[in-house]
């Protein structure tokens, strides 16, 4: 039998949501679907990623009011503020898509006769990114819009105190048009010492995972720490020699 995750609102002690928890099962099914999709969507070109996810914002703007309503039960935070970080959420979003083109471009490197050399970027597979509580709209789409559009896909674990926000930004990209399985969103318990692990030695492929809750640091845990969210496109050097004639 699934274990049930009950949220309480602090507003007024209630229950305001309860999921069903993800066993090992479940999760290792999300893996290898998010590890199969991967494939085809890095093959999907940088103008069609750059505009799924605009579309994908745009879905999400369109709820605001709802999402805004939804974050305010679930956290706490006053409902004449919980807008503003569906605000942040788009602004964060178009940012970053309208950087992907020159972040993401070849690197062209020192010149040498008979040679061109750059570096390229490739994704790196399948990105688990864990969200916190207190910005759970804003922080995350730091992490998974720069892993969409570098061609990963993406597994979004939220807080327990607010999954609503996974599952909202996970129907807005598919209402988009993202394909299946790209990004999901797995609701799990916080034995960070089982299935963390569980993931990185399950998956025969790269997996990358993002850790943005502070208290998780402190678990002996091989997460991977991304100075810069561009990074979820690793940059592998080329070198092609030129032919002489």
């Amino acid at each position: 039998m699934s274990q049930i995750q009950k949220t309480q609102s602090p507003i007024d002690g209630s229950i305001y949501v309860e999921r069903a928890l993800a066993d090992l099962a479940q999760v290792t099914d999300a893996v290898t679907q998010a590890a199969q999709a991967q494939k085809a969507w890095s093959k999907v070109s940088l103008t069609q990623r750059k505009a799924i996810c605009s579309r994908a914002v745009d879905v999400f703007e369109s709820n605001k009011d709802k999402i805004a309503q939804e974050l305010c039960w679930q956290m706490g935070r006053p409902i004449r503020y919980a807008g503003g970080e569906v605000d942040s959420f788009s602004e964060r979003s178009r940012y970053l898509i309208s950087i992907a083109d020159e972040v993401l471009a070849p690197i062209q490197t020192s010149e040498k006769a008979g040679f061109d050399r750059y570096i390229t970027h490739e994704p790196v597979g399948v990105v688990l990114v864990i969200a916190p509580w207190n910005y759970p709209l804003h922080t995350p789409i730091n992490a998974v819009m720069p892993a969409l559009l570098a061609g990963n896909s993406v597994i979004l674990k939220h807080s327990a105190q607010t999954p609503l926000c996974a599952e909202r930004i996970v129907e807005a990209f598919t209402e988009a048009g993202l394909p299946t399985a790209v990004l999901q969103c797995l609701h799990m318990n916080h034995e960070i010492r089982k299935w963390p692990l569980n993931l990185l030695k399950l998956a025969p492929f790269p997996l990358l995972v993002l850790c943005q809750q502070e208290w998780l640091l402190r678990k002996p845990l091989r997460v991977v720490l991304l100075m810069s969210v561009w990074n979820l496109a690793a940059k592998i050097p080329l070198i092609s020699v030129k032919m002489q004639t």
